[in-house]
């Protein structure tokens, strides 16, 4: 039996002075969003080499292990997507954290390993890249040029059909919006939904087709997707405004009593901020008070 190929990397390199992108996580969210970064550096290396999957579940258990709180690890990830620190194509087709600057770190690092490859739908490198990777490949190896002569090879059709037809929370999520107070607060939701029974990826694709009716501003979009977090809700429905009609019956209540005490009604007619039959209940609740 063959010895089974290494996957991830021993070590990666971190230049001394940072780019641009990563001294802007730094100034966003100081050295914990620096930090956040470059765990996720250490797990994508590690694992899978130049990639790792990202799902609501993945988050919350590299939240607990790094002892962060889940939605500040959520704003580092969608600060990293905004400033092309990963690709937000593969993120929102696929579910992965990767970019073109892990990827030609990983061919570099991996460089005399035989049958190294990145899977086509994963591929953010362009060909010509591509080409060069795989000619110095063949050089170093020194094996048989049919072993080497390419570092990327497609994936079956049956592997193909099976990245596709996953899903995850997160990804759906990604798909959805790029506004990341929407998605902490759709997270939120998907946190609290699955400590209930019978909530699935589905459910949340027909809660999303649901919000689109409710509402087409994301400001709005969030207070629904809160208001069912803190209610406990199982879906989303139209943000409650009876809290809001019962502050402003109070508001102009004084002037209606003060102009029926005075036995003047007629001043009603040029009062445009409640109509007519709001006023009617009003002054039929002071007739059952006795007032």
């Amino acid at each position: 039996m063959g010895r089974q190929t290494k996957k991830g990397l021993d070590y990666f390199p971190l230049d001394v002075v940072l780019d641009t992108k990563l001294s802007l996580i730094k100034a966003e969210f100081g050295l914990l969003g620096f930090g956040i970064v470059i765990r996720l550096f250490q797990y994508i290396y590690a694992e899978n080499g130049y990639y790792m999957e990202w799902s609501q579940d993945v988050a919350l258990m590299f939240a607990s292990n790094e002892q962060v709180g889940v939605n500040v690890v959520s704003e580092v990830i969608n600060a990293c997507l905004k400033r092309g620190i990963f690709d937000q194509n593969k993120f929102k087709e696929f579910g992965i954290l990767t970019s073109n600057d892990i990827q030609e770190r990983y061919l570099e690092a991996t460089n005399r390993r035989i049958g190294e490859k990145i899977c086509d739908e994963y591929a953010v490198l362009n060909a010509h890249k591509k080409q060069v990777n795989d000619d110095i490949n063949g050089i170093n190896v020194n094996k048989k040029e049919e072993n080497v002569s390419r570092k990327y090879t497609k994936e079956s059709k049956v592997n193909k059909s099976k990245v596709k037809e996953e899903k995850t929370y997160g990804s759906v999520i990604a798909d959805y919006t790029l506004n990341s107070e929407l998605r902490t607060a759709l997270q939120n939701f998907v946190a609290m939904r699955n400590k209930m029974k019978g909530f699935t990826i589905n459910a949340l694709e027909l809660g999303l087709k649901k919000l689109n009716t409710l509402s087409n501003d994301d400001l709005t979009k969030i207070d629904i997707v809160n208001q069912s977090v803190e209610r406990s809700w199982k879906s989303f429905f139209p943000i409650s405004q009876q809290s809001a009609r019962s502050q402003r019956r109070q508001d102009v209540l004084p002037d209606y009593y003060a102009q029926m005490k005075a036995g003047n009604e007629k001043a009603t007619d040029d009062i445009t901020e409640i109509d007519r039959e709001e006023f009617e209940e009003i002054r039929k609740k002071l007739k059952e008070q006795g007032m």
